[in-house]
């Protein structure tokens, strides 16, 4: 199975990169990170998207997941047409995001509109803030 990774929010994006460093795996997978922050997306071998420049300047939400869910709902469909330009024939779309932020956490209206947009299945693993 070839998944297309998508990782969206700082732990998103860090999980995401592991699949996309060729080091760490014995497959290189195909992907995109997506955060608000842009220095974030600089840890990042990926193809990267930056949303809510005009809102935020690329400083992220600062953990405001109301400022999450207004830009996700917002670019929601210029992510997509960004993950077309990239992807290749996947078998099946991996979102990956942190819960505990507001860029990860307001993940849901990206992956209902990838839902209702691919005929591929969309999992979303989502990972739990700890210390």
């Amino acid at each position: 199975m070839k998944p297309f990774i998508v990782g969206v929010g700082r732990a998103g994006c860090r999980i995401a990169n592991l699949f996309f460093n060729e080091s760490n795996v014995k497959i290189k997978y195909d992907g995109v990170a997506i955060d608000t922050e842009k220095s974030e997306l600089d840890f990042t071998d990926g193809y990267k998207i930056i949303i809510g420049e005009k809102l935020l300047k690329g400083n992220g939400t600062g953990k405001d997941l109301a400022i999450g869910k207004e830009i996700m709902e917002g670019e929601r469909i210029s992510i997509i047409e960004k993950i077309d330009r990239v992807k290749t024939s996947p078998d099946c779309f991996l979102v990956i995001s942190g819960m505990g932020g507001g860029t990860g956490g307001a993940v849901a209206p990206l992956w209902k509109e990838m839902e209702k947009g691919y005929i591929e299945a969309v999992y979303d693993a989502g990972v739990l803030p700890s210390k």
